[in-house]
């Protein structure tokens, strides 16, 4: 079955329940389905294989988790809606960012290259500062009903969106830390921008 934007066009209540109902026949009777969406959350929740397409041409495809946890490039990202898209130059032990260092995998890209790195809002948590996490301040709460989104500034860094299902007991203006796993960052050469000279 092909469905081309199926959804597009209905208010979010009558999208999310049909959305379900699609998912309950692929499941129930294996109904094999070729879906076109702009919406990365449709493609993630009805999707087994994604492929993420742009200006006619194929710039990924895979299992939609694989796809989802390691964007293959910073188009790919931004197709994908991942809000935490920002440079940064690579640097002894991370990436500079602003006045702080970034750990990541950064192993095989040289010292001084220009990079662009991405990670999903929801695999920033916040928590109590240890030496794992970065100091920050809340700029921001929006309380979505089933989550809640902030948007951060770590201290020295840049802006960063969060998303949470857990109980967010901070208010804007808030001193926190946030922490971010090394394996949910991906970082890509910024071919775009110059290589610093040293």
């Amino acid at each position: 079955m092909l469905l081309d934007e199926p959804f597009s066009a209905l208010d979010s209540p009558v999208r999310q329940e049909l959305r379900r109902e699609l998912r309950r026949l692929q499941r129930d009777a294996g109904l094999s389905t070729v879906l076109v969406t702009h919406d990365p959350e449709e493609a993630a929740f009805l999707a087994d294989e994604i492929l993420v397409i742009a200006d006619g041409q194929i710039l990924q495809a895979g299992p939609s988790r694989e796809v989802y946890r390691q964007p293959a490039s910073p188009t790919v990202a931004r197709l994908l809606g991942i809000e935490n898209l920002l440079p940064g130059i690579v640097a002894p032990g991370g990436m500079c960012v602003g006045d702080i260092i970034v750990d990541a995998d950064i192993s095989e890209i040289q010292d001084g290259t220009a990079v662009l790195w991405s990670v999903r809002p929801e695999q920033v948590s916040l928590a109590t500062l240890n030496d794992a996490s970065y100091p920050a301040v809340v700029i921001d709460i929006a309380y979505l009903g089933t989550s809640t989104a902030l948007t951060i500034r770590l201290t020295g860094g840049p802006e960063l969106r969060v998303r949470t299902t857990d109980p967010v007991d901070f208010l804007a203006g808030d001193a926190c830390a946030a922490h971010i796993e090394r394996s949910a960052i991906s970082v890509w050469p910024d071919s775009l921008q110059p290589t610093p000279s040293r």
